[in-house]
């Protein structure tokens, strides 16, 4: 459901999770939650016909939205549509969210790359080891698995992947997941050389529970120029128009990179990433 809240002057779109009664004539709400805590607006869902054993595919379609979330510049306010989304549910009855399969068929094979990265394997090698893909449309899925132990240095327990990043890493949006405030984030602070931004970070928060397993983070990253999606463990999206990168004359498109962190003391991730291809269709 599309809601306008008055009082912040955003829209947002919520979904429900609840009970219905049995004369179907109420519906207890036993849980209200974002669709998506970035730029996600006019949420709509299809699905195919259902079995009598209950299967059924839901598809959620939505757009970047009529109106910006606070401190986003005003100036550029896109309305471009997000790619569409698969919805279940999963064995503890919670909403489970990520891409749908067919963005698979934009995969430029040739491109592929895997990497792995730990805290011990990279931390000092140079900043360029951990380049792992270029250009400005790409899938990265990265896999962690582990716990962040201290650190003398106290760096932040953090992973995630710098886009749309400049060659050099003058500038970059940091996509990642924080374990100390478990949060998916998307950072625009450095996003451009140029165009200064008031964003500090758009976050989402994940709700735990008993069947969880707080050793792994999945994060799952679709760049499109300047339009990112992110999605952690299937539970969280949070989708991200970079407009900083507008007033941007270089670098083009093609010559940004993506980055790997250095994941935090007693975590390792596995990273696979894949340029993707125009679809003209």
């Amino acid at each position: 459901a599309s809601f306008f809240n008055w009082a912040d002057g955003i829209y947002t779109d919520e979904y429900f999770l609840g009970t219905i009664a049995d004369d179907a004539r109420s519906f207890q709400v036993q849980e209200r939650r974002l669709l998506d805590y970035g730029q996600f607006y006019a949420a709509r869902t299809g699905t195919a016909s259902v079995t009598t054993t209950q299967d059924g595919r839901r598809v959620l379609f939505g757009a970047t939205g009529w109106a910006n979330p606070p401190g986003f510049d005003e100036s550029c306010n896109p309305q471009i549509y997000l790619i569409p989304r698969d919805l279940a549910l999963d064995q503890d009855g919670r909403l489970t969210m990520h891409p749908v399969a067919e963005v698979e068929s934009l995969r430029i094979p040739a491109t592929r790359v895997d990497r792995s990265v730990s805290w011990v394997a990279d931390r000092k090698q140079p900043e360029s080891a951990r380049r792992v893909a270029n250009g400005s449309r790409l899938e990265i899925q990265m896999n962690c698995t582990g716990r962040p132990t201290d650190n003398e240095q106290k760096e932040p327990a953090i992973v995630g992947v710098q886009v749309l990043a400049h060659a050099d890493l003058g500038a970059w949006t940091l996509v990642g997941f924080d374990y100390q405030t478990k949060q998916l984030f998307v950072d625009h602070r450095k996003s451009s050389l140029v165009r200064a931004s008031e964003v500090v970070q758009h976050t989402a928060p994940l709700e735990a529970s008993s069947s969880d397993d707080d050793e792994r983070v999945r994060l799952h990253v679709l760049v499109d120029n300047a339009l990112v999606e992110s999605f952690v463990n299937q539970r969280l999206a949070l989708s991200a128009f970079v407009s900083e990168i507008m007033g941007d004359m270089s670098p083009g498109p093609s010559e940004r990179i993506a980055h790997v962190l250095v994941p935090p003391k007693g975590v390792a991730c596995e990273v696979r990433t894949w340029r993707l291809a125009v679809n003209e269709s």
